[in-house]
């Protein structure tokens, strides 16, 4: 009903010019406060070229707006915001606060529209992944794994957001299923008691989750089957598989603060630190024309935490840090 009402005022009074007008012609109780936080979430209003977190922030102060509008239209009088409007003024102005991270815009997408619409939670470690996973879930269903028609066992990672999950207490003790999606497809998988007391912490909804087993081929059904053997998220899968983190340094950006920054990022406390987290560092540092490759002595070392990796990347520049496996 909020849907149809919206698009029924657009078609009778034209095209919306801004989230404040949208909010004054089609804010009531049927297009509440909640609606439209859920349509933010959505992507509904992107086409105002706003950020849907501006846009967020912004909604209480538009509904106070729009209320005040239909107020004064009832009683026949205009406010400040209502008078400019009208009589061709500005209208306040949605601030621009940036969007929300990656993460985050998804995350909301899925929890209003069950799915993810401008991306998927893989896309951000595509880089990683490529040298990480054998096989997409996708490739993975149509895989045949009897090889001349003799029973065998292929040694696979896959890796996927987690869909959904579901623990199950057996006389053997826990045992859990869940549904990995990595954008290509989806794939249930069985983690046996022992698998997931070691490593059900790992499994969380809508969190990365790699997933390193033998794939074989059901004899009687023919169907594809996986035995789960060893669970990862991606400060795990860093920890384990990854060989060293190479970083492309300019001798012109070295004078801006960055050299401290990187220190402090790279640079360990031993007594803090989880020796077994960390990888070598590799420099490729570009100065007159000529590139030298520079290893970082063993006080450097680098983090394979999210959150530190995404800072390296907003001082160096996407492209410029790369984890290889």
């Amino acid at each position: 009903a909020a849907i149809d009402l919206i698009v029924e005022n657009r078609e009778k009074e034209g095209e919306f010019t801004s989230f404040v007008d949208l909010c004054k012609r089609v804010s009531s109780q049927k297009v509440s406060r909640r609606v439209l936080e859920t349509l933010i979430k959505a992507g509904a209003f992107d086409v105002f070229g706003k950020s849907r977190r501006s846009l967020m922030e912004f909604l209480p102060e538009a509904c106070q707006i729009a209320d005040q509008f239909h107020r004064d239209q009832a009683q026949g009088q205009s406010d400040l915001f209502g008078g400019a409007v009208n009589m061709g003024g500005q209208e306040p102005e949605v601030p621009e606060l940036g969007e929300w991270s990656d993460k985050e815009r998804l995350t909301s997408e899925k929890a209003v529209l069950g799915m993810y619409l401008t991306g998927h939670p893989l896309d951000e470690y595509n880089d990683e992944l490529r040298q990480l996973i054998t096989h997409s879930l996708a490739t993975v269903e149509g895989m045949d794994v009897i090889g001349d028609g003799k029973f065998s066992k292929l040694d696979v990672i896959l890796a996927g957001t987690v869909a959904a999950f579901s623990i199950q207490n057996t006389d053997n003790g826990k045992r859990v299923f869940f549904k990995l999606d990595d954008g290509t497809g989806y794939k249930e998988f069985l983690a046996f008691s022992n698998t997931f007391e070691a490593y059900g912490h790992l499994i969380v909804k809508d969190e990365v989750l790699l997933v390193e087993g033998k794939l074989s081929t059901d004899m009687r059904t023919g169907s594809i089957r996986m035995r789960v053997e060893v669970l990862h998220d991606m400060k795990s899968a860093r920890s384990t598989f990854a060989r060293r983190l190479l970083m492309s340094v300019d001798q012109s950006r070295t004078g801006n603060g960055l050299v401290p920054e990187l220190k402090q990022l790279l640079q360990t406390e031993t007594e803090k630190a989880d020796l077994n987290s960390y990888c070598p560092v590799f420099i490729n540092y570009e100065a007159e024309g000529t590139t030298a490759q520079l290893r970082l002595g063993e006080a450097f070392k680098a983090p394979v935490a999210d959150e530190e990796l995404t800072k390296m990347k907003v001082l160096l520049g996407k492209d410029n840090v790369h984890l290889q496996y």
